[in-house]
């Protein structure tokens, strides 16, 4: 038998006290735990577990939820917004490729003030081309505006806004403001 357990020791107790307890809670079929015997009315086993959770550790936990969530929320939306970025300057590059490719077919970048590449779209930015003939300029801009970008045919990669805030003199493609990091 296991004397550290509470409610063995009760059931026990109460046995020895009141031997019919046993035969006739498997008569009625009611347990021994927390209920009077039938038969016996002074036999009352009491044994509060603990089946729940208290108001107080159900708060706490919520609170411990609320803050890891503020945590990770910025953490998380930052890090999707770098991937639409990252995604947007692949396009970009693989843009001036194709520019490229074109100049070395025809020895311009295109005529008449137009591009050889038509302008696109895509999920999270609009590209657009300027120049033609010896020069050209691609400009990713965000669907959201917060963000252009450009490169031009000497490979100059340009930031012109980043969350929002116009950047002068960056010539690098930010990715992230906490870094400095350039792509």
């Amino acid at each position: 038998m296991l004397w550290n357990d509470k409610k063995t020791r009760r059931m026990w107790h109460c046995h020895i006290k009141f031997p019919r307890l046993k035969t006739a809670s498997l008569q009625t079929g009611l347990p021994l735990n927390g209920h009077c015997c039938p038969i016996i009315h002074r036999c009352v086993i009491c044994s509060f577990s603990s089946r729940g959770f208290t108001l107080i550790e159900l708060m706490v936990v919520i609170a411990i939820v609320g803050i890891l969530a503020a945590i990770a929320t910025p953490l998380f939306t930052d890090y999707l917004q770098r991937g639409k970025i990252s995604q947007g300057l692949t396009t970009l590059t693989q843009l001036a490729v194709q520019m490229e490719r074109s100049y070395l077919d025809d020895r311009h970048y295109g005529t008449n003030n137009a591009c050889s590449v038509a302008d696109r779209s895509d999920d999270y930015f609009d590209y657009a081309c300027t120049g033609g003939g010896q020069t050209f300029k691609w400009i990713a801009t965000s669907l959201d505006k917060n963000y252009v970008y450009s490169i031009d045919q000497s490979s100059q990669h340009m930031t012109t806004t980043f969350k929002g805030n116009t950047q002068t003199g960056v010539n690098c493609w930010m990715i992230s403001e906490d870094t400095g990091g350039c792509y």
